[in-house]
């Protein structure tokens, strides 16, 4: 029902300075109107996308150009891109140059721990070069992207008040370029820390997308739509993910190792994506409409309708924000970021090809998240938080905790187990967790904070 031109607008609307709007000026969803606006969240999504899922394949990839042992004929074994190796002719297999460890030591665990060239495999319980990068420098890679992000997002309200949408989505795509290239060196030159800078350079374009993004859609989108449009930044988040996953799928599965395997190719290659991705956001930047809401930091100072953001202290937003960080707590503490990080890893720990398992958690993974475009028609995005919560909690504590724990099942029984847990937990999450999280950190607010 169309309300009366003297309603008052309801508390949410007050507070977020949208009036009652009628029924029949609400557009469609595949309308030109809406598309504006979901485009902001398809780019930015599928960019945040890209850039989380981009770990997992990189460092599995990695691990196969220094992982003498797969290779199966001299030619792999001579072109082997980041270690050194030699063909055993009398043995027929490829090893290492100076020492091959499983040839040396075999199953002595003593003697194997006692050689600081070998590591001690307790799952294989036997000896072998260490390959890939260690669990230190694994963490750092997978934590420089995070603290970008951090750095990224403390500054971007700001930013974007002060500058606009369509500057801040410049920004970003250079960062993004920037970035990239830094990929390209660091694969071309073997520079972990070249690749480190690269993920923090990306981090903190991604923390100002995370941001933005969602900003924009509440800006921007006619309240009718606005939850709906808004999951879509985690769907597109899901989408870009599924897509390094395949990609991932694709070059690393097609290695063939009795052959030459062109690593750097391939590893050049899964890199190209990040720029390509970097270089529509600049488009976007270039070509994107300017937000309904202005600001008074920025070059509509003397707009009467401009919003001051400096109108609320952070004292008088301090229960928000502390719900803020409570939410935020709940999606990235509970255990997701290990899931998308270690995909390959988890999964080749629970009996499935690396690449392929980290390619069925991420394509489970977007699947599930388009079930939220649904559901936003339906329940608020509290419902729709707090029940995702609840079982997503349910399936770590039943499925992935007690039963993986040493003597409590047997192997398969434990796999078995571990697996559905963790689908449980990925769909629990994609259903609430993390679509609603970026429409209700808007809602929490008003609009000049």
């Amino acid at each position: 029902m169309a309300a009366a031109p003297d309603a008052y607008p309801t508390a949410d609307e007050r507070q977020r300075n949208v009036l009652p709007l009628a029924e029949e000026e609400v557009p469609a969803f595949w309308s030109m109107e809406n598309m504006k606006v979901a485009q902001v969240q398809a780019v930015g999504g599928t960019m945040t996308g890209l850039s989380i899922g981009f770990v997992a394949v990189y460092a599995y990839m990695y691990l196969m150009s220094t992982d003498c042992s797969m290779y199966e004929s001299q030619t792999a074994c001579d072109t082997v891109l980041n270690a050194e190796c030699a063909w055993n002719a009398t043995r027929g297999k490829c090893g290492w140059s100076d020492f091959t460890c499983y040839w040396g030591h075999g199953k002595d665990e003593a003697a194997c721990l006692a050689d600081d060239r070998c590591k001690w495999m307790y799952g294989d319980k036997e000896c072998k070069n260490p390959v890939g990068y260690s669990a230190f420098h694994n963490g750092i890679f997978a934590g420089a992207m995070i603290f970008g992000c951090m750095l990224g997002s403390i500054y971007a309200g700001h930013f974007v008040a002060r500058f606009g949408h369509k500057v801040s989505f410049l920004v970003i795509g250079i960062v993004g370029i920037v970035s990239s290239v830094l990929y390209h060196v660091s694969s071309a030159t073997d520079e972990f820390w070249v690749l480190c800078a690269g993920r923090l350079l990306i981090g903190a374009a991604v923390g100002v997308v995370c941001v933005v993004c969602p900003m924009y859609c509440d800006q921007n989108a006619h309240p009718k739509l606005s939850g709906v449009d808004g999951v879509l930044f985690q769907v597109f988040i899901t989408f870009g993910i599924m897509f390094a996953a395949a990609m991932g799928l694709a070059l690393g599965q097609s290695v063939q190792f009795d052959k030459e395997t062109r690593m750097q190719v391939r590893m050049q290659g899964y890199c190209a994506f990040s720029t390509l991705i970097s270089f529509l956001m600049i488009l976007l930047g270039i070509f994107l409409g300017d937000s309904k809401t202005k600001f008074t930091t920025g070059k509509h100072e003397d707009d009467d309708d401009a919003l001051d953001p400096n109108e609320y202290g952070y004292l008088q937003m301090l229960g928000p924000m502390m719900m803020g960080i409570v939410m935020d707590a709940t999606t990235q503490l509970t255990g997701i970021n290990a899931v998308m990080n270690y995909a390959p890893t988890i999964m080749g720990n629970l009996g499935m090809v690396p690449l392929v398992g980290n390619f069925v958690v991420m394509l489970w993974n977007f699947v599930t998240t388009l079930a939220a475009i649904p559901l936003a028609w339906y329940f608020t995005m509290r419902q729709m938080f707090l029940g995702a919560t609840l079982a997503a909690s349910v399936s770590c504590l039943f499925l992935c905790g007690i039963p993986v724990y040493p003597g409590v099942a047997s192997t398969n029984v434990k796999n078995g187990v571990a697996i559905t847990g963790i689908a449980i937990f990925i769909a629990a999450f994609e259903f609430g967790l993390g679509p609603c999280f970026f429409v209700l950190s808007q809602q929490l607010f008003p609009r000049s904070f």
